[in-house]
């Protein structure tokens, strides 16, 4: 399901970059266009695999799994990808999915980082 989920959202990232290519002509993505895409990804498999424990809304919880809210923890993309890589989830992340679900804890980390 997390995996459909997945190909669901890089599908649709790819035909909206379809249709820009079609007006704009052929481009390249800018590393903001991918970052952003990697934290939609994330998102998804943080619904999908995290959010039975842990929270992203900017104060702490305590969710059934009591996991604690992971925005207001101040951790680098490293050490999100190998916390989330020892996390017990439906199925193992790959690479490219751990790093994905870092990117998106960090983008909330930062969101409500500026909100305090």
């Amino acid at each position: 399901m997390r995996r459909l989920a997945i190909a669901t959202t890089a599908v649709v990232a790819l035909v909206l970059l379809g249709w820009w290519e079609l007006d704009h002509g052929p481009r390249t993505p800018s590393a903001a266009e991918a970052r952003t895409a990697a934290e939609v990804a994330g998102r998804s498999i943080f619904v999908a695999d995290c959010q039975e424990c842990h929270t992203v809304v900017g104060h702490e919880t305590q969710p059934r799994g009591g996991g604690g809210d992971l925005s207001i923890t101040n951790f680098s993309l490293a050490e999100e990808e190998s916390f989330a890589a020892i996390m017990p989830v439906h199925q193992p992340l790959t690479p490219v999915e751990l790093k994905d679900v870092a990117l998106y804890v960090i983008e909330r980390q930062h969101r409500f980082a500026r909100r305090r």
